[in-house]
């Protein structure tokens, strides 16, 4: 081979090499939330029992949970996010998760404070604002809660676990917000169920236990408040 060609590749390969380790390391853009709905603090449950033929209702527990069978919630509401010029909405609820450190023996209980998340696209955000099911088969995902109230803290936990998850592009299983209209003031639903209890979801039809709260109430979800308003 001639010299001043070897010469010469030499040169581009140390080239390409430099080129390659002077490359500047970009972090990967965070979505901020934008904005954040209407907080639905108070719900009525109500379950059917096959075996007295009687509906039972349900407030709220002494810890403060409006609770339906096993699903219980201090509150839950929506928060947006937009990530390369689409928008999601995430149902976000805020809920008292609980635990034996010696599960085992059932020994040790403790409760702690989580919020689960449901990431929905737009046109089944609009199915839900319409009062009919959304659905969506992207992964729920859970932080822990600063407690109760949907201050500052929580957000910013929210906003951490919210960049975690649209990170994955692995869809999961299929949730549903399931929504009935019973008449003008009333409105009917059945909150999505974690993976956890997933086996249990044939038990939650609107004939067998579901919550309730006015259509007054229920709008309140859809009415959103710049986030940096609220912070």
């Amino acid at each position: 081979m001639n010299i001043h060609l070897r010469i010469l590749i030499v040169f581009i390969i140390n080239l390409i090499s430099l080129n390659s380790q002077s490359q500047e390391r970009v972090n990967v853009q965070k979505v901020k939330i934008d904005k954040i709905g209407g907080i639905i603090n108070e719900a009525t449950g109500y379950s059917f029992s096959k075996y007295t033929g009687q509906w039972n209702e349900s407030k709220k527990d002494q810890f403060g949970s409006n609770r339906c069978s096993h699903v219980s919630f201090y509150n839950f509401f929506f928060t947006t996010v937009i990530k390369e010029d689409i928008s999601y909405y995430i149902l976000n609820i805020n809920f008292l998760d609980g635990g034996y450190k010696y599960p085992t023996i059932k020994q040790g209980f403790y409760t702690i404070n989580k919020i689960l998340s449901f990431v929905f696209d737009e046109e089944n955000f609009k199915k839900i604002s319409n009062y009919e099911d959304g659905s969506t088969r992207f992964y729920e995902f859970s932080t822990y809660s600063d407690g109760k109230e949907i201050n500052d803290a929580n957000l910013r936990l929210l906003e951490e676990a919210t960049n975690t998850a649209l990170r994955s592009s692995i869809k999961g299983s299929k949730y549903k917000f399931r929504v009935k209209k019973e008449s003008e003031n009333v409105i009917r639903f059945i909150l999505p169920i974690s993976s956890e209890y997933k086996i249990l979801e044939k038990e939650w039809e609107f004939d067998k236990q579901y919550f309730e709260i006015s259509a007054t109430e229920f709008k309140k979800l859809f009415e959103f408040t710049d986030i940096n308003l609220v912070r």
